[in-house]
């Protein structure tokens, strides 16, 4: 099932939903708002080129356990900013409903369809009620032409989910079985670069997936794991995918990592270009915190190959001062290296880059202002681009 033809069905379950509101009463909340303005050279003129991410959600809350997700999403392409002709329509992104506590047991079983829960991001210990500690080094403003990478897999499809809770405060397991539609969103993926399907997949109609996913909550300690694989008509073996994700901290000190296998076809050979790979110790020293990032880009995510990503390697070092929680503010400075091995197109390839930044919050919403500064490979057409970042806070 395509994203086209998710709409028609989208817009009877958001129909739904809302009249179902007179008898159970319905939520609609935007769980994510951002835009973000990059003021870069184009063409010898400085120009501005918006990304979008709204996603609009109606809940029918507990007692009616159903949800729909609708998501404005531009292009990170030029052409698809929010400031050029093209459309960027409302798009439905996923619905699901859930039986709660199947036979008095501590059992949900939900039905989705579209894009449901990301693995090894640290959305799922929202559950437990834990804030927020994903990496900050992801989305437009590092990967304003690539991936924006988030976790290692996200299950998109149409299937059922079945969700374990044996220790209330603690541990949790997810079973997936969905039909696999990631194939199909192939030309309107959220970013503009260009992709070529894995020589043995081609997932359309009938590509099957199954997941198994645990979280495991504790005070200082967090880990989230998942196994899982596709099946076609068209692939020899299937497709195969794993990951784990760590979280620890003290009071002073935190850690976070992120290792996996985001897909390994077995009939080719497994390289390095394989995995995901992103370590990010934090230190915090009162107001003053230092966290660097290592990050390796897998050449293969969410079943897409990407030949521009295959030995891409960044170090990213942000040294900042204050506390958004806090102080309301927060500013710093970024070091990255990026870092593309050589391949048979094109020579290795390094990228040094400074950006100081601030950050503030207001009632409601995040603001961000970061200018990079491009010092190798130097180029005067080049040196200098800008961010503006505005993010609603729930």
């Amino acid at each position: 099932m395509t994203k086209s033809s998710f709409l028609p069905c989208g817009a009877v379950l958001a129909a739904f939903l809302l009249v179902s509101s007179f008898a159970f009463p319905a939520d609609i909340t935007v769980p994510t708002f951002e835009l973000i303005t990059h003021a870069s050279p184009y063409n010898g003129v400085f120009a501005l080129q918006t990304y979008g991410n709204v996603v609009i959600q109606i809940d029918g809350g507990y007692k009616f356990g159903a949800q729909v997700d609708v998501n404005f999403l531009s292009s990170t392409s030029l052409s698809g900013s929010l400031e050029s002709t093209t459309p960027n329509p409302l798009d439905f992104s996923g619905a699901s409903v859930i039986m709660r506590d199947v036979l008095g047991s501590s059992i949900d079983i939900s039905y989705f369809v579209g894009q449901n829960d990301y693995f090894c991001a640290g959305d799922g210990f929202s559950y437990f009620g834990a804030t927020t500690f994903a990496t900050g080094y992801s989305g437009f403003m590092y990967f304003s032409n690539g991936p924006l990478y988030k976790g290692i897999y996200q299950v998109d499809g149409t299937g059922v989910r079945v969700d374990m809770t044996p220790v209330q405060e603690t541990l949790r397991f997810s079973l997936y079985a969905y039909e696999d539609t990631h194939a199909n969103d192939q030309g309107i993926m959220p970013y503009g670069a260009v992709f070529t399907l894995p020589t043995a997949a081609g997932f359309n109609l009938g590509s099957y997936s199954f997941d198994a996913r645990a979280l495991m909550n504790f005070d200082v300690v967090k880990v989230e794991g998942f196994l899982g694989g596709t099946y076609s008509p068209t692939s020899t073996y299937g497709l195969y995918r794993t990951g784990l994700m760590l979280y620890a901290t003290n009071k002073d000190v935190e850690f976070f990592a992120q290792v996996g296998i985001p897909e390994w076809d077995p009939s080719s050979s497994f390289s390095i270009n394989n995995l995901y790979l992103l370590f990010e110790p934090r230190l915090h020293l009162q107001q003053f915190s230092i966290v660097p990032t290592f990050f390796w880009h897998p050449a293969y995510y969410l079943q897409f190959y990407d030949p521009s990503e295959v030995g891409n390697f960044d170090v990213n070092v942000n040294a900042f001062v204050g506390d958004l929680v806090t102080t309301s503010i927060r500013g710093g400075l970024e070091g990255n290296f990026k870092f593309q091995s050589s391949t048979m197109a094109s020579p290795g390839i390094l990228q040094i880059m400074t950006s100081p930044y601030i950050s503030f919050a207001t009632p409601g919403v995040v603001w961000t202002l970061k200018l990079n500064f491009k010092e190798f490979p130097f180029s005067p057409s080049t040196l200098f681009d800008a961010f503006l970042g505005i993010e609603a806070t729930l």
